[in-house]
């Protein structure tokens, strides 16, 4: 839910000011670029198969391993295809930190509320309050 909401870059910005690893970060960048490389390679291997297959529905447990190499070969394939264009067009691995927002007024009520919500959930049964 926080990376649908939240701009990837300010998520990065906040990962390197709380002192995370960068490369941890990176692979954190790596994976969310990288995963809809691999879902579209998978699509494309899944209607190959189903075409060779006469007609058969999803893979076969014996042809799993092969199928699931053949994916992981076409997207490392296609992910250093996509980062050599990345490079090509000025993307480097390095600490990229845009600027520091401190938190607003709205930021810190949500902030409490949340917890308030979760600590509540915790301490009150609302079985009994229900009566269930």
């Amino acid at each position: 839910m926080l990376v649908a909401v939240t701009p990837f870059t300010q998520i990065t910005a906040q990962l390197h000011r709380l002192k995370i690893p960068n490369i941890f970060v990176i692979m954190f960048e790596m994976t969310y670029r990288y995963i809809g490389v691999l879902i579209g390679e998978a699509a494309s291997v899944n209607m190959a198969y189903s075409l060779r297959s006469n007609g058969g529905r999803g893979v076969d447990l014996r042809h799993a391993g092969s199928f699931i190499g053949g994916l992981l070969l076409r997207s490392f394939a296609r992910a250093e295809r996509i980062y050599s264009a990345m490079v090509c067009r000025g993307y480097a691995l390095r600490n990229v930190s845009g600027a520091v927002t401190p938190p607003r007024a709205g930021d810190v009520v949500y902030c409490v509320c949340v917890c308030g919500f979760c600590v509540m959930v915790r301490l009150v049964d609302f079985g009994a309050v229900v009566g269930v």
